[in-house]
């Protein structure tokens, strides 16, 4: 009985809120989001005419900007990552506080990464056989993706940015814990002058044609994305201090206004790059207000669509999801064009979309039950 007892606790998934439920259902509209984005790019690049007759208007500008969801994703970190180093930040013994985060830090991200990255290399997943040399190994082994490009698994990039930020969180925590004011001024001129920096730098660009190019050299380098995670740096110092009016009253403005641009303004084939560049700043400090409010306006009403147990889970599973679903494409791929006969567009559309889906699930399930969750265990205990 007990051994039932065990094996169906451990199955559990999402079956408590966390502290602030709301940050769990933020993280779930981020995965939501990436693999919405996914989906929308590889069915357009493959099935081009029925793309063409099920998926338009707002509904196409929403699934295609669904790129953002990882900025909504570095954001959140940030966020969590300085809260809880500032939680912690009075405790006298620096080398043990500090040793326990870069171990729970390496507890969290590191087993389910090398194990996605082993699966990928040795091409076990279906259809999905990426070339893999020892010199790509080497770059992801050393988290140096942003830089030297993906070839194995594309949305492992933003796990370089992560890891980086990790090492520069405690760093920041010691410059910056003294002078809380001056702390946040030092970061809005870092943030903005990276980005009129960045911003110049497309201007000057002429070989600048497409969102990869954009992506690949202003988006994807730490030094870039990192702006993105130091957002929520700022979130958590705002939040230490008493909540203003004004942004109270502003939050839920901020999230229709992002979620009309989302739904009416393509930003993927936004080609006017250096307004992309300024654009996505705004959209960034939005996410940076939505996190706010998820904190400070925590049980409020309309943020009570955040809670949910449907995104709690789906937020349980985010980190597995975002390593999974970009390798199933090909998979679902092949399923759908030899059982699927069906010419009927959106017939068409949503087989290939569940199937996507339904192969993500399956194996993000299994490599969180077999690789992540054991030391998710493990991490708690410290």
């Amino acid at each position: 009985m007990n051994a039932k007892k065990n094996i169906f606790n451990y199955l559990k998934i999402g079956h408590k809120p966390g502290k602030i439920p709301e940050l769990d259902g933020l993280r779930a509209v981020a995965i939501l989001m990436v693999l919405g984005h996914h989906f929308a790019t590889f069915y357009r690049e493959h099935n081009g005419s029925y793309y063409r007759q099920v998926i338009a208007g707002p509904l196409e500008n929403w699934l295609l900007n669904g790129w953002l969801g990882v900025d909504l994703f570095f954001v959140l970190s940030g966020y969590l990552i300085f809260h809880h180093l500032l939680s912690v930040q009075d405790n006298p013994d620096r080398v043990s506080v500090f040793g326990r985060y870069a171990l729970k830090r390496v507890l969290r991200t590191f087993p389910l990464y090398y194990g996605m990255l082993l699966v990928a290399a040795l091409g076990l997943i279906p259809y999905f056989s990426p070339s893999v040399s020892g010199t790509d190994l080497a770059i992801h082994l050393l988290f140096l993706q942003d830089y030297y490009g993906t070839n194995i698994l594309v949305p492992m990039w933003s796990l370089a940015t992560e890891e980086k930020f990790y090492l520069l969180a405690p760093l920041l925590l010691v410059l910056g814990q003294r002078h809380l004011k001056r702390s946040i001024a030092l970061l809005s001129v870092v943030i903005l002058g990276m980005v009129v920096f960045r911003t110049f730098q497309i201007m000057q660009d002429n070989d600048l044609v497409g969102h990869i190019q954009f992506f690949l050299q202003y988006r994807a380098p730490f030094h870039y994305a990192v702006l993105n995670i130091l957002v929520g740096v700022m979130v958590a110092l705002v939040a230490h201090r008493p909540a203003p009016g004004v942004l109270r009253n502003l939050s839920l403005w901020l999230v229709g206004a992002v979620l009309l641009l989302l739904f009416g303004v393509d930003l993927y084939h936004f080609e006017q790059w250096q307004w992309l560049s300024v654009v996505h700043l705004l959209l960034v400090l939005c996410f940076g207000v939505m996190v706010w409010s998820a904190v400070k306006l925590t049980g409020t009403g309309w943020l009570r669509m955040l809670a949910g147990g449907f995104l709690r889970r789906v937020s349980v599973l985010s980190y597995a999801l975002y390593l999974v679903h970009y390798a199933v494409l090909p998979w679902a791929l092949q399923i759908h064009r030899h059982y699927v006969y069906s010419e009927t567009p959106w017939v068409h559309a949503l087989a290939f979309l569940l199937l996507y889906l339904g192969l993500t699930l399956l194996l993000s399930l299994i490599l969180h039950y077999l690789i992540e969750k054991p030391f998710l265990i493990l991490k708690d205990k410290f």
